[in-house]
């Protein structure tokens, strides 16, 4: 307990040292935020919370069905969207962790056994977390590497297959070393089921689409400037799957709110008007912020619905 409280508090202390970096950069390039009331903003801050909403709904599709294995019980997919919804509000308070505990307490109106939600978390944090890994591989190291020309070339595909191939046969002696442990046990069963990796891949490869979509809400956003090219592009959208991963990993940080966007503006400073970064980012949090909002209220509408529906 008291090494979570210190973890968190450095996480703050992160969170804070973010805030006054942005607001320093603000301060210095006299950042013009009349840009943000501009028609074009004005338009974007109303429709793109609904794609927001749309992520929302898949990483909640995803937790229904990590519910569904682990309890054996089918669940509605209204219900999981509310419960879900409701408690991806509370990631805003401080902790980061403040989702999954909102999870464990409107999880268990859908009668699911907090056992069975803690699993369903552990296994959404593992593929979220390889879904953006596997998207930092696809875009960060071709722009690392200079190559943004080979992205699709067999030799790239090749070097990434060979790495995926060494992280599973280390977890695989991981596994073989820890065999008698109960805990490993328990996850041998799971790991045997074929139920099971329908359920990974296919949460999976949802997650992976979620988070693309949403990244490419940040391109559309810097790219109403007129500064993203196609080359860009790439660039951009490594820079936000490295800021989205940090902000997520920093304990203390609610929601990531100030990781993310200093992370972005450090990574693409070099490529772009720092200026322009600084705006997109804060369009970015307030898309992020209002979707939030949104599907929580639409959740909520459709399960009163529901709810009037069965009393007729």
């Amino acid at each position: 307990m008291k090494k979570s409280k210190v973890m968190n508090g450095i996480g703050m202390v992160l969170t804070v040292l973010a805030v006054l970096f942005l607001v320093q950069r603000m301060m210095a390039l006299h950042v013009d935020f009349a840009k943000l009331i501009t028609p074009m903003n004005m338009a974007m801050t109303m429709i793109m919370p609904f794609f927001a909403i749309l992520v929302i709904f898949i990483n909640s599709y995803c937790w229904k069905l990590s519910l569904q294995f682990f309890s054996g019980n089918f669940v509605q997919t209204g219900s999981s969207f509310r419960a879900y919804a409701q408690a991806n509000l509370m990631k805003y308070l401080p902790g980061n962790i403040g989702h999954y505990a909102g999870r464990q307490f409107f999880g268990a109106e859908l009668g699911i056994s907090q056992a069975a939600l803690i699993k369903a978390s552990v296994l959404e944090i593992l593929y979220s977390t390889l879904s953006m890994v596997c998207c930092c591989a696809l875009f960060c190291v071709p722009n690392i590497t200079g190559k943004t020309d080979d992205w699709f070339s067999e030799v790239f595909f090749k070097k990434i297959a060979v790495v995926f191939c060494i992280l599973f046969l280390l977890a695989c002696i991981v596994f073989y070393c820890l065999r008698k442990n109960k805990y490993v046990s328990v996850c041998m069963n799971f790991v045997r089921s074929r139920v099971f990796w329908d359920t990974f891949f296919l949460s999976f490869l949802l997650c992976s689409f979620g988070t693309i979509l949403s990244a490419m809400e940040y391109v559309v956003l810097l790219g109403q400037y007129g500064t993203v090219g196609f080359r860009n592009v790439f660039i951009v959208l490594s820079a936000n799957y490295v800021a989205v991963f940090l902000g997520f990993v920093t304990p203390g940080a609610p929601g990531g709110i100030g990781v993310r966007e200093a992370v972005l503006v450090s990574i693409l400073s070099p490529f772009f008007q720092e200026e322009l970064v600084i705006l997109a980012a804060v369009m970015h949090r307030i898309v992020l912020i209002l979707g939030d909002l949104y599907a929580a209220f639409a959740s909520w509408m459709l399960f009163m619905r529901n709810k009037d529906g069965d009393r007729k």
